[in-house]
């Protein structure tokens, strides 16, 4: 008994230290930056910060036979005895993250706030977006070349046109 006391003690420290250096990275400090000073201008970078936790536990009790009990002690089964058993467990997680989304400039008595631009997102939106047109002119093309009029596209017909490649592929 006093073993599992000191565990759930130690397990809620563990916690309560986790859940405080999460929490600390949302404080104001967290998200404007220390402000840089030089030539009469005065920068104060800004963040976006995003931070997440959870935690759970349990535990069962219920009847077990003699058997499972001595043979999980590595002793010799009896039979049909019935015995408490149980267990019980815990765990959590979390995570932190945060990116630059601004910068605060102050000069001449005029303040200002320029956007930090994530070029990796444009990309990926961008050959997203061209993948997909070029994916739909080429269903255009190919249904003219069989004849057929390149009409709205139906799901059936989209999914069709995602089989195809597979099918020959796999072929």
């Amino acid at each position: 008994m006093v073993s599992e006391a000191l565990r759930n003690e130690a397990v809620e420290r563990t916690l309560n230290e986790s859940l405080r250096r999460m929490l600390e990275s949302v404080r104001p400090e967290g998200i404007f930056g220390a402000t840089v000073e030089r030539d009469g201008v005065t920068l104060i970078p800004c963040a976006e910060v995003w931070s997440s936790f959870g935690v759970g536990g349990g535990s069962g009790f219920g009847p077990a036979t003699a058997n499972r009990a001595r043979a999980a002690e590595g002793g010799e089964a009896v039979s049909g005895q019935p015995t408490a058993s149980g267990g019980s467990g815990g765990g959590g997680g979390g995570g932190a993250r945060g990116r630059p989304v601004a910068v605060v400039v102050t000069s001449e008595g005029k303040t200002r706030v320029v956007p930090v631009v994530d070029v990796t997102k444009l990309m990926v939106a961008g050959m997203t977006t061209l993948g997909f047109v070029a994916f739909m002119i080429g269903q255009i093309f190919v249904a003219r070349s069989r004849g057929r009029r390149p009409g709205v596209m139906t799901a059936m017909r989209f999914a069709r046109a995602l089989r195809r490649p597979l099918a020959r592929s796999a072929a």
